[in-house]
């Protein structure tokens, strides 16, 4: 995970990952005593920036985290061009979690909803994920 630009740009250089999850977007039960957020821009901005240092086979996809749900999800990605989301407590705590995240498939015909081991929903635009 990363929590600023400089910081993502070292992770990708280093390690090389597949995924990275970029934030905390918002205040999230999570980290309750986390007041300060990066906020719901910093996952577009790390996106840009490593499409600029990296081929599009060496960058991540850059998935926002922290405190997303599905009122507020599509901004990290729509507003601000993250790749996607990545959610815990809302989908872990949703009656029908495919449900709850509906309002993605309105704004884009190319959205994946994956479990991970973790129930960890990942919601991205569809990139060979």
């Amino acid at each position: 995970s990363a929590h600023s630009v400089a910081s993502a740009i070292e992770a990708v250089t280093t390690y090389r990952p597949d995924y990275l999850f970029v934030g905390t977007c918002y205040v999230s039960a999570s980290h309750p005593d986390k007041h300060i957020v990066e906020g719901p821009s910093l996952p577009g901005q790390v996106s840009h920036a490593l499409s600029e240092k990296f081929t599009q086979r060496e960058k991540p996809v850059v998935l926002a985290i922290g405190g997303i749900n599905a009122s507020n999800g599509h901004d990290p990605v729509f507003t601000y061009g993250a790749d996607g989301v990545a959610v815990i407590r809302a989908i872990m705590q949703a009656a029908d979690p495919k449900r709850l995240f509906t309002p993605f498939s309105a704004k884009s015909r190319n959205i994946v909803i994956e479990r991970t081991y973790v129930e960890t929903a990942v919601i991205s635009k569809s990139r060979d994920i």
